[in-house]
């Protein structure tokens, strides 16, 4: 790990982490982040938090890292706010495990799996666009409660869709 918090608050502002060899920023039992302006990429995965943790991030850049950009699961919660989240092998948003996250105007783009895959958990997307994702733009399954209010969805993936919603509930 570039950065690992385990419990208390944190802030990161104008950072910029590359090139780590695994997650650049981990966040696990019950922490809480904050980041604004912060640059992750070309890492193996730019942040995952856990065990009911908590992260607001806010117009940050992340791109190009080797797994996913932002993975959010085992009840944490995430705000995600004016971020670009592209080229990423797996999906750039990963939600899963009882978790719930708010997006807002952020786009995700160009990434070599879904743009964002949302499993058992809670999201509401506002005024994002979603765009050149290589299977699917919005994955939602497993029993999800999902959002997408003034939202953009162009050029579905390789499957051909835009969203995949499989026993979910789903508002436009």
């Amino acid at each position: 790990y570039s950065l690992y918090i385990h419990k208390g608050t944190t802030t990161l502002s104008k950072c910029l982490i590359f090139k780590i060899d695994g997650t650049a920023v981990a966040i696990d039992n019950g922490a809480s982040v904050i980041a604004d302006r912060i640059t992750v990429t070309r890492s193996k995965s730019a942040i995952t938090l856990q065990d009911q943790s908590s992260l607001k991030i806010t117009d940050s850049y992340l791109q190009d890292n080797n797994s996913n950009a932002i993975i959010v699961y085992t009840g944490s919660r995430a705000e995600i706010s004016g971020c670009l989240l592209e080229q990423h092998t797996y999906p750039a948003l990963f939600v899963r495990g009882e978790s719930s996250v708010q997006v807002t105007d952020c786009r995700f783009t160009n990434n070599d799996y879904h743009g964002v895959d949302i499993e058992q958990s809670a999201a509401i997307f506002e005024c994002c666009t979603f765009s050149n994702n290589k299977k699917v733009n919005i994955h939602i399954c497993m029993q999800s409660d999902v959002q997408l209010l003034n939202c953009e969805i162009e050029q579905s993936g390789e499957f051909g869709y835009g969203i995949y919603c499989e026993h979910s509930k789903l508002q436009i």
